[in-house]
Parts: structure tokens; C-alpha cells; sequence
């Protein structure tokens, strides 16, 4: 939806928008290698997880103030940060699920979580769709994706709390 946020919403060219998503696209790529790395020498991937959910989410509440005022830059700036917290997380939480895997349960909980969140993507965009045509922006609608982002920054650090604490096997 960004370029079709930048081409209704900021009045950029079609072609201009369609550099805007290529340079997130390259970002994001960038980004998945550095939050691997981040998360290697942090050493705590939930931790990690959760600031790329806040960054994520913060990068999204922005983009509900987007406008044809905003300068080329200040908008390649914005989106470039929101790819590479926003498309290069999915690494980090892929190692984290397979360390709080239960012993030889590794395959069946990562499994999961990917039919899951595929099925995010398969809901996601139609989703989007119809908030969009009941708000009317597409910036508005950007909204959801703070909300869903905040949500993920939370989920994570409740899942740093309970592996912290220890728990059971069959509660993860």
C-alpha cells in the first residue's frame, strides 16, 4: 500500500513512489541482516524483537501525518526506517521461536507460527482495504499497522518476562 499511500494521499508520482518502494525494499533487506547481528550481540532476541516492534510502530503512527507538505526526503527517510524495522524482523523471530522451542518440538512450533503468520498475510491486505474505505486515507489507515506493531513490542517483552522466569515446557 505505499506506493498507492504516496500517489493518492502525498500526490507523488507513480514512478517517484515506485523508487520510494524500492529503496525500502533494499533497506529491508539490510535490515534483516542487521537485526540478526543486533540480536546475536545482544544476545536477547525478544528484546531485540520488541525494539524493532516500537520502532515499527512509531514508523507507522508517523505515517498517519504524511501529506503532500512533507519534503521527498523527510518521506524516503520515514518509509526506509519503517522497512527495515517492518520487513526485517521476521529472522529474529524465527531464531527466537526455534530457542524457546521445547526440546525436539522445533519444526511443529515454527510451523505454526509460520501457517499463522502467513495467514496474516493472506487477511492482512484486504483488511487494510476495508479500513481504508471506511476511513477514507490510506495514512490514516496506517493506524492498524501502529496498533498490530505496539502489540508485537508487547508480546515480545512478555515472552522475554516468561522465558526469563522459567517457565514450564508446555506454557510456551
Amino acid at each position: 500500500f505505499l506506493v498507492t499511500l504516496l500517489v493518492e494521499d502525498v500526490h507523488m508520482s507513480l514512478v517517484e513512489a515506485g523508487l520510494v518502494l524500492s529503496l525500502v525494499q533494499v533497506a529491508s533487506v539490510f535490515g534483516r541482516l542487521m537485526w540478526g547481528w543486533v540480536a546475536d550481540k545482544a544476545g536477547d532476541g525478544a528484546a531485540v524483537l520488541a525494539v524493532i516492534g516500537l520502532i515499527a510502530g512509531v514508523s507507522a503512527a508517523v505515517a498517519t501525518q504524511v501529506s503532500p507538505a512533507w519534503p521527498g526526503l523527510g518521506l524516503r527517510v520515514l518509509f526506509v526506517v519503517f522497512g527495515i524495522a517492518s520487513i526485517g524482523w521476521n529472522g529474529v523471530f524465527m531464531a527466537e521461536l526455534a530457542r524457546l522451542s521445547p526440546a525436539g518440538r522445533i519444526g511443529p512450533t515454527t510451523g505454526a507460527s509460520l501457517a499463522i503468520t502467513f495467514a496474516g498475510v493472506m487477511v492482512g491486505p484486504s483488511l487494510f482495504s476495508l479500513i481504508h474505505e471506511a476511513v477514507g486515507s490510506y495514512a490514516t489507515t496506517f493506524a492498524l499497522a501502529a496498533a498490530a506493531s505496539l502489540a508485537g513490542t508487547g508480546l515480545a517483552l512478555l515472552s522475554r518476562a516468561v522465558a526469563r522466569r522459567g517457565a514450564p515446557e508446555d506454557a510456551i
